[in-house]
């Protein structure tokens, strides 16, 4: 559904607990986050993994329950392999391997792309994904952090000549084509798993990127937040989308979906 340069390879790995899987209803607008990745060079060595641990990484976090807020700012820091940390208030994570992980306690499951270029043993972008209180309901309640070593971008005209082929909600990758693109006009288009598309104007790509985000009219609220990836674990100029969408009125669903090139 999004923007991002063809030839990227995003590294996926999730090991989900109670891994039942959920049902993705989700929108032809969902909640995005849009990540071109490609993991660059060679494996780090043993010295620069044990070099790594003990760093600390900032996160933006995003929630799914409130599309409106900024993100919560969360700190965790590089325990190395086979360490248990808390992810705030969601449960806990271990890091098998750089790159591999566990979820534990509150979080049911999770999704995460990319090793961070400072800390190997945490993730640049990742998924968390909790279990809804209710008995009778089968939704998971989503979280997107993005690592703060990228760069928040909020100029449309810097989403030119992106595309995002690869899409994941409630801690579960897509199948199918359906992608998102912005060509070189500014429009934002999106393409469905058949083919059919849709085209937004460059107002209402700038109306997404903002804090009050895109009403369409049809009683849905959307934003978008774009995050480009530094060049040191990315090729190009990738980046990151959340999209989050609200239906308007009382007990309107909330999802949130991340992109990925």
């Amino acid at each position: 559904m999004y923007l991002i340069p063809a030839l990227w390879r995003a590294a996926l790995r999730s090991v989900p607990l109670n891994s039942a899987p959920s049902a993705r209803a989700r929108r032809r607008w969902v909640a995005l986050a849009s990540l071109a990745l490609c993991a660059c060079g060679g494996g780090s060595s043993s010295n620069a993994t044990a070099e790594s641990q003990g760093q600390s990484v900032a996160y933006w976090a995003h929630r799914d329950s409130a599309p409106q807020a900024a993100p919560l700012l969360v700190t965790l820091q590089d325990a190395g392999p086979g360490a248990t940390q808390r992810l705030a208030s969601l449960g806990t994570m271990r890091a098998l391997a750089a790159g591999t992980y566990v979820w534990g306690e509150g979080i049911a499951s999770g999704l995460t792309w990319l090793a961070h270029p400072a800390a190997a043993h945490l993730p640049l972008v990742m998924m968390l994904c909790q279990r809804a209180t209710s008995a009778a309901s089968t939704a998971l309640h989503a979280q997107a952090w993005v690592a703060q070593v990228a760069q928040t971008v909020q100029d449309p005209s810097a989403l030119q000549g992106q595309s995002f082929g690869r899409s994941a909600s409630e801690c579960s990758e897509a199948q199918g084509n359906e992608r998102y693109a912005v060509n070189g006009s500014g429009e934002l288009i999106w393409t469905s798993p058949r083919g059919q598309q849709l085209v937004y104007s460059p107002q209402v790509l700038q109306a997404l990127l903002s804090p009050q985000g895109w009403d369409n009219g049809l009683g849905q609220r959307r934003w978008l937040r774009a995050y480009r990836l530094p060049a040191s674990v990315a090729q190009g100029s990738a980046m990151v989308l959340v999209e989050q969408m609200q239906d308007s009125g009382p007990g309107g669903s909330m999802q949130m979906v991340v992109w990925l090139p």
